[in-house]
């Protein structure tokens, strides 16, 4: 009877554990981090990483990123080791940013206009590249969709208009 219990509780903890495995974060995210740069000139000055799953959105309350939707503070940091030749001109800290990040869906950023705040919002779409294979082999003539669009695949996105 003793060796049936511990079986069953040894059980229980293994559905136990398979269940945190499956809510565990992923080691290796498909989603790259958000990343701001400053810029002086062609320059990148300073930056600050955000990983993307801290900002994502999900209808779900609970399942939404800890900063996604709010106000939050960025440190910004240099991207390589300070000269000690210019340590005494450079700024320990480049600059100190105020910022709001929200990442999701098209469809579900209606939730976010209505939001008061100062400054600018700057929208980044998705966009995607339309191919079709052909005789085994992708390409991107004779396709019924434009070659660079929206998810819905109805609207043309000039690649020329893209900015990085």
């Amino acid at each position: 009877k003793q060796w049936y219990q511990r079986r069953v509780r040894v059980n229980e903890i293994d559905s136990y554990i398979y269940r945190l495995q499956q809510i565990a974060t992923e080691p290796q995210n498909s989603i790259p981090d958000v990343i701001i740069w400053m810029l002086c000139g062609n320059r990148r000055v300073a930056y600050h990483r955000i990983p993307s799953h801290q900002v994502m959105f999900s209808p779900k309350q609970d399942c939404c990123g800890k900063l996604c939707g709010h106000v939050f503070s960025v440190f910004l940091k240099r991207p390589s080791v300070p000269d000690k030749s210019n340590a005494k001109r450079q700024w320990k800290l480049p600059a100190k940013l105020q910022v709001f990040v929200w990442m999701g869906l098209e469809d579900h950023a209606k939730g976010i206009q209505h939001k008061p705040l100062d400054g600018e919002i700057s929208v980044f779409a998705e966009a995607y590249e339309n191919q079709i294979s052909l005789l085994s082999k992708w390409t991107t003539r004779a396709m019924p969709r434009p070659k660079w669009s929206d998810i819905s695949g109805q609207l043309k996105l000039p690649k020329e208009s893209f900015s990085t």
